[in-house]
């Protein structure tokens, strides 16, 4: 059985009351934005997730999947990313959607510093 290749994927997180946006094709980061404006998730996300895709030429519809991580981290930063990836499903019914909570990414290393840039590196390697 032949493993399903992904080639645009966009990934949200928000568990550090931060936002971290990676566009990604394969394990190659396109483009990623990370915003330090803590507690400001739910006005910043969607603006910010399409002036990234804007920027790269691609639109959700030329995206292969969503990936959202989903805890632990702020009750109400989860709530936003979640509710997003659900809205772009939505709509754009073909692109799969995939979650990813912290401990599962990082059962994939023994040995870790947990910092939101190791993050980025870490779920990458699960893809």
């Amino acid at each position: 059985m032949n493993p399903i290749v992904m080639n645009k994927i966009l990934t949200i997180s928000t568990i550090d009351k931060k936002i971290l946006i990676i566009l990604q094709s394969g394990s190659n980061i396109i483009d990623k934005l990370y915003i330090e404006e803590e507690n400001r998730q739910a006005e910043l996300l969607v603006v910010n997730m399409e002036k990234l895709l804007q920027k790269n030429n691609i639109w959700y519809e030329d995206l292969d999947c969503v990936s959202v991580i989903n805890g632990p981290g702020s009750f109400i930063g989860l709530k936003v990313a979640i509710a997003t990836v659900k809205a772009i499903k939505s709509v754009y019914n073909n692109i799969k959607v995939i979650t990813n909570n912290v401990f599962e990414i990082l059962s994939f290393r023994e040995n870790f510093d947990f910092s939101l840039k190791h993050l980025i590196l870490l779920l990458l390697m699960k893809l």
